[in-house]
């Protein structure tokens, strides 16, 4: 590594942020490769696939709604579940045929602590 002379504190801040930003993008570079890379190749083309998931959001808040919407909108057929099943059906009803609002049809069992 070559070792640089900088006239002025601007010279070596813009130098600096530079070099993060070289950093970041080998960086970012190299773990989506791996991560890529470590799939096998027919879980890739499986993913490719048009194959519709049954996703189920807990909480149609802020965050679980949003996160279901951008689902429904990739063609997934997503429910919505939360305390408020008021607030559950009109989200369904806004994102379109791909979602739906309900509960489980059965409580879990409950656990008991000695």
């Amino acid at each position: 590594m070559e070792s640089r002379v900088f006239e002025t504190r601007q010279e070596w801040e813009y130098a600096m942020k530079q070099d993060r930003r070289r950093f970041l993008r080998v960086a970012g570079s190299a773990a989506a490769t791996l991560a890529l890379g470590s799939l096998p190749f027919e879980a890739r083309v499986a993913g490719a696939a048009t194959d519709k998931l049954k996703i189920g959001v807990i909480g149609s808040g802020r965050i679980g709604s949003t996160l279901g919407g951008l689902w429904v909108k990739a063609g997934h057929e997503v429910m919505f579940s939360s305390l408020d099943i008021e607030h559950d059906k009109a989200l369904a009803a806004k994102l379109g045929a791909g979602a739906r609002a309900g509960r489980r049809a059965k409580p879990p069992r409950s656990a008991t602590c000695s």
